[in-house]
Parts: C-alpha cells; sequence; structure tokens
C-alpha cells in the first residue's frame, strides 16, 4: 500500500478524535442524538482546525446504518464508502475552483433527486468564501429551503467574505486554534505510535510553529521524521524550518541593549551563512521583543511560560529592557519586516534594521540624560526669569501711573491690533483642520522635543486653539514662552515638523491666553475716546501696520 502522510493517515474519524474542539463536538452530538440537527452549517475557523474532518464525521454520523448516532461506526457499508469517498451522496466541493454560478445551477438541479445508498445527501463546500456574488445568489433560495433529504456544511477560513444572508440560513460553528499543550500531547501520542522517538523541546516547538493547525503540525512533524531517523532532536527541527534558537536571539537583544553593533552584526551574518532568510532573522526577532514586552507586561501567561522552558535567559534580558525600548524596537523591526517583503536586497534592509535598532536605543539614552539635564536647567531659568519679569512688570505699572495717557494708549493699540488680526482670520477658522491638529499635537511636540528640546520646552506652554487653511493660532499662558516661540529659528523649526506631519504648509500665529478669552468674549473694554485715539493712530500711521504684518505686534514698540 502507498505510503499516507501522517495528515492523512491521522485524521480523525469520531467527535471523540477530533481535538481542542469540545465547544463544537459536543453541540452537534447533542443534535444527533436527540435528532434535531440543521439543514445547514457554517464551520468557519484557521487552517488545518478539523473543520472538513468534522463535516465528513456528521456526513457519516446521519447516514451510518446504525444512526442516526452520536458517533459513526465507521464499520457499515455506508460509514466505510464516507471515509473513501465512494458514496456519490456525500459531495465534497472545492469553491475555489468550482466558484461560478453555472456550477451552483447544476448543484441546485441535482439537490432535487433522492440519495441512492444514504439517508441524506450531504453537501461539503469547502473554502465557501471563494465563491462570486452570482454564485452565492444562485445558492441563497436552495440553501434556504433544500429538500428534506438534503444537508449542507459550508466551511470556510475566511467567514466575513460571506454575504450575511448565507450566514443567517446557517447554524454557525467557529473552530478555534488548537492550543499547545493539547497538539504536544496528540503529537506525542502520533510519535510513539509510529515508533519513533522525539525530543520534548523539538515536540514543543513544532506545536508552537504550527500556530494552532494540526494539519501544518503533522506535516512539519512528517517532513521532520523524514530527514531525522529514529530520533529527532530540537536541532533536526530547526534545520527543517529554516530558524534559529531561540538562544541565539537572546544573544542578538543583549548586544543590542550593550550598543555592540558589531557582535549583532556577526551573529547575523552567520544566520544568513547557515542558510536562514533574511526575512524570517527579522520576524524571529520581532517575536523574540514581542515575548519580551509580555513577559514585561504579563509574566503569567502560558505562552510566556513555554517560552522560558526553551529560554530560561529570557527573564534576565527582560529586566534590561524598559517598556519604552521594547515599544520602540518592535515597531522598528515591524516596519523593515514590511520592508524586506518588497525588496530584493534583502540583507541590506535587514542589517539596516539591526543599525537603527542599535542606534535608536543610544540616541533614546542620550536623549533621556540630555533632556533631564536640559530641563532641570530650564526650569531653573525660568523660575529666574519670571521673577525677573515680576519685577518688570511692577516697575512698569509704576512708570504707568507716572504718564497714563501714553502708557494706556500704546497697550491699548497692541491689543486691538491681536484682536483686528483674530478678526480677520477667524471667518477662516475650520473646526474639522482644528480637531484634526489636536490629535496630532501630541506626537508634534514629541518631534520637536527629538530636534531641539529646549524649543519644545517654550511650546509646551502652547495651546492651538484656531487653524485656518494656512495659519495656527497658538495661545500662551506665559509672555516669555510666546516671544521665545516667536523667534525666526524657532518659528522656522515649529513649521517645518507641523509640515512634516500634516502635509500643509502652515505658519503659526502665537498671542496670549487672555488676549484671546477677551477675543471669544467679543465685550469690548475701551471708551469711546480710546477708540477713536486707536482708530486715529491706526489711520495716521500705515508703515506701523506693515511693521506689524512683517515681524508681529509683540516686537514693535509705538512711542508717541
Amino acid at each position: 500500500m502507498a505510503y499516507l502522510a501522517l495528515y492523512r493517515a491521522w485524521r480523525p474519524q469520531t467527535f471523540k478524535e477530533v481535538i481542542g474542539q469540545e465547544h463544537i463536538t459536543r453541540t452537534l452530538k447533542n443534535a444527533l442524538k436527540e435528532n434535531r440537527f440543521s439543514h445547514a452549517y457554517l464551520f468557519s475557523g484557521p487552517r488545518g482546525t478539523g473543520k472538513t474532518s468534522a463535516a465528513k464525521i456528521f456526513a457519516k454520523a446521519v447516514n451510518c446504518e446504525l444512526g442516526p448516532s452520536e458517533e459513526p461506526c465507521n464499520q457499515c457499508h455506508v460509514c466505510k464508502g464516507i471515509t473513501e469517498g465512494t458514496v456519490l451522496d456525500v459531495v465534497e466541493i472545492d469553491a475555489a475552483s468550482n466558484r461560478g454560478v453555472e456550477e451552483i445551477r447544476d448543484l441546485r438541479e441535482n439537490v432535487k433527486f433522492a440519495p441512492t445508498e444514504a439517508r441524506f445527501k450531504v453537501y461539503i463546500i469547502d473554502e465557501v468564501h471563494m465563491l462570486t456574488t452570482e454564485a452565492f445568489n444562485a445558492l441563497l433560495k436552495t440553501l434556504e429551503e433544500p429538500p428534506k433529504h438534503v444537508i449542507f456544511i459550508l466551511a470556510t477560513t475566511e467567514p466575513y467574505k460571506l454575504p450575511l444572508t448565507i450566514i443567517s440560513r446557517c447554524q454557525r460553528f467557529d473552530f478555534r486554534r488548537i492550543s499547545t499543550d493539547v497538539m504536544i500531547k496528540r503529537l506525542d501520542q502520533i510519535v510513539k505510535s509510529e515508533g519513533f522517538i522525539i525530543e520534548e523541546k523539538a515536540l514543543s516547538y513544532i506545536a508552537s510553529h504550527s500556530e494552532g493547525g494540526m494539519r501544518d503540525a503533522l506535516s512539519l512533524l512528517d517532513q521532520v521524521l523524514s530527514f531525522s531517523g529514529d530520533k529527532v532532536t530540537f536541532e533536526d527541527v530547526l534545520r527543517i524550518t529554516g530558524r534559529a534558537p531561540y538562544q541565539v536571539f537572546s544573544e542578538v537583544a543583549k548586544a543590542v541593549k550593550e550598543q555592540n553593533t558589531a557582535q549583532v552584526l556577526e551573529i547575523v551574518s552567520q544566520l544568513l551563512q547557515d542558510g536562514m532568510e533574511s526575512e524570517k532573522i527579522l520576524e524571529d526577532l520581532l517575536y523574540y521583543y514581542r515575548d519580551l514586552l509580555l513577559f514585561n507586561s504579563a509574566p503569567e501567561l502560558q505562552e510566556i511560560k513555554e517560552k522560558l522552558a526553551l529560554d530560561p535567559e529570557l527573564s534576565t534580558i527582560a529586566e534590561i529592557y524598559s517598556e519604552e525600548e521594547l515599544y520602540l524596537v518592535i515597531e522598528l523591526l515591524n516596519k523593515y519586516l514590511n520592508e524586506v517583503r518588497n525588496i530584493n536586497q534583502t540583507r541590506i534592509v535587514l542589517e539596516l534594521a539591526i543599525v537603527k535598532v542599535v542606534n535608536s536605543l543610544t540616541k533614546d539614552k542620550n536623549q533621556q540624560f540630555a533632556s533631564s539635564e536640559v530641563v532641570i536647567e530650564l526650569k531653573k531659568k525660568i523660575r529666574e526669569l519670571e521673577t525677573k519679569i515680576e519685577q518688570l512688570t511692577y516697575k512698569e505699572v509704576k512708570l504707568q501711573n507716572i504718564d497714563n495717557k501714553q502708557s494706556v494708549s500704546s497697550k491699548v493699540i497692541s491689543a486691538n491690533q491681536v484682536s483686528t488680526r483674530l478678526r480677520k482670520i477667524s471667518s477662516g477658522f475650520s473646526k474639522e483642520k482644528h480637531q484634526r491638529l489636536l490629535k496630532m499635537w501630541p506626537n508634534i511636540l514629541k518631534i520637536i522635543k527629538q530636534k531641539k528640546v529646549t524649543v519644545h520646552a517654550w511650546l509646551i506652554d502652547g495651546e492651538p486653539v484656531g487653524v485656518t487653511d494656512d495659519l495656527i493660532v497658538i495661545a500662551f499662558n506665559n509672555v516669555m514662552h510666546r516671544d521665545t516661540t516667536n523667534k525666526p529659528a524657532n518659528r522656522q523649526l515649529i513649521e517645518e515638523v507641523i509640515y512634516e506631519q500634516t502635509g500643509e504648509k502652515y505658519h503659526i500665529f502665537n498671542v496670549m491666553q487672555k488676549d484671546w478669552k477677551d477675543f471669544n468674549s467679543e465685550k469690548p473694554k475701551s471708551s469711546s475716546k480710546e477708540k477713536r485715539e486707536i482708530n486715529n493712530a491706526k489711520e495716521d500711521d500705515d508703515f506701523v501696520a506693515k511693521a506689524i504684518e512683517l515681524f508681529g505686534e509683540d516686537l514693535v514698540v509705538i512711542k508717541d
């Protein structure tokens, strides 16, 4: 007899043999026991989790000569015929290759005929999401009211692609990924039955590598058994899968944290020489850092305990990384993993990713140190300057009392100029653009901090309060923060970062929070005499208006 692949030889023949899907097998067995099974079922879930196997077992159970029963006997003529695929009343259709409306019309014609050997005609439509819209429409009426002797079982890995009208006509069962523990027990049973010996670590790796799909696990096990012979080692599994030992990535993570770029590149070069692909290296490294993050966040997870069994050093490595560093590394690796899939020179992208990761941690460390030093110094200077400003303000008040008319006139004009400009641009304010900018503002501040921490220290006091097509109004609580932000070099940096993040060219217009609130209140406080003085001054001095337009009202001093 020709050799059968393990996944075919060990395909479940009863509901009891379907592992990891007790919530489904129990429901189906009870329905069969009470003779309350439906005319249409939808089996959805990842590949290799038992959808088609369960469909065939159900077809045998409803047609068994001793049934319908909870389990097929697998001894009668009908059960054996369904297992071998010789019973014409159980039809398995691959929707990927029979997806058109003509095939479904043929099916509609055939369902009218009574079964010849079995009790029910069972149509198992695999990968049903591949049917065309027209084919679904043709199937709809038959699926809703099929003949009494017909049962439909639809199987799919992508249920979201099915029309709701199809889903609503079926009893839906969602198959889950098989847990690693359950899969290891099943694989161990199969290996012993086949007469082989396999290391526990190798078995665990096969189970975790298969991502919950039993068929994938059996296919990989079959391949490894052919490669290794009587005894399978962990190293054999790694060679077959083209993966590196988990411990290698511990060495990489340790070298990255130590900023030892040369050592990381040497390890990566050795992996490439051993035949591992750049994409797989990046993918495994990404998953390793993800494991570090999960260990820091939720060390009690069963998945993390399994990884600790593979490499006890995982806990030590996790302790030397902060969560912020892990976020940064994962973000970079994910970015370059997407790039390496769309380029021919994969090694260059891999090496670039490694260098970027190492440099990002170095930069982040230096920035944190520099930022803390600078912030402390800035806070000290701010306190000193605020004290001086209070003193200057007190002196200014005294001078204003001496020459009240001149001072009041100057201050009223300055406030009026702010209000005048705000009135001019207020008609162009966009609430939608303002909301969009507010969402992006934290990231804009973050980028500015990375480029120049001092500008960030001044700008953080400001709040975007209005946005037009080309202008952003920023309101400040502190005069010094507003004035420093207004310096040409600082304005240029802020506007450049805003352009990078929004894709739109904006200029910034800095005002005080008090002026902004006064403008919004629309309660003029100036007397009629003062208003006349303001209007006269404005009409008599076009040069002043031009100067304000060029340099901003805070940099222009008006003297009578």
